[in-house]
């Protein structure tokens, strides 16, 4: 079914008084909620270039959740909790398996997310690279919904099952 089709059938079977673009938002935002809570739709992303001595960087609007990060070709960097990254700052914290460079997920003073990286980078002009969950685009006329494949479903769930237990 494509996105034109789904609306069609959310107008005339969900019972709702409103304009046509109102129901495709609803559609379009419903859709998007769906996939940034599974985390399935997964994908490398460039991030930024280093800047000498800048830890922060804004991350980009579509992603949803940061598995891994690398910096150039071959620096990986260790994901830590947001406190982690707090006691690093102040030279209190330890990472297990040892100290190297690691990043957070974060909020600046004005509430936009962003990522930390600890320490600093020493070199300008390498490229950071994300592992990242991304917000599907906008759907739009014939076009159809990604979906996770059954098997692709099962593999989420259990990532679910297990982070609970």
């Amino acid at each position: 079914m494509n996105f034109t089709q789904l609306a069609d059938v959310v107008e005339d079977q969900g019972g709702f008084d409103v304009d046509r673009t109102m129901i495709e938002s609803w559609v379009n935002e419903t859709y998007k909620e769906m996939v940034a809570a599974s985390g399935w739709l997964v994908a490398t992303v460039t991030i930024a270039t280093t800047v000498i001595d800048q830890e922060t960087y804004a991350m980009p609007d579509n992603i949803v959740d940061v598995e891994a990060l690398r910096v150039g070709t071959s620096s990986s960097y260790q994901r830590v909790t947001t406190s982690e990254m707090w006691e690093l700052e102040s030279g209190d914290g330890r990472i297990a398996g040892g100290f190297g460079p690691v990043f957070s997920q974060d909020f600046d003073a004005d509430g936009d997310r962003v990522l930390k990286l600890w320490p600093a980078p020493d070199t300008a002009g390498e490229t950071i690279y994300a592992r990242a969950a991304l917000i599907p685009a906008d759907l739009s006329g014939t076009q159809t919904p990604i979906v996770p494949t059954r098997s692709e479903e099962r593999r989420v769930g259990k990532e679910c099952r297990s982070r609970w237990s």
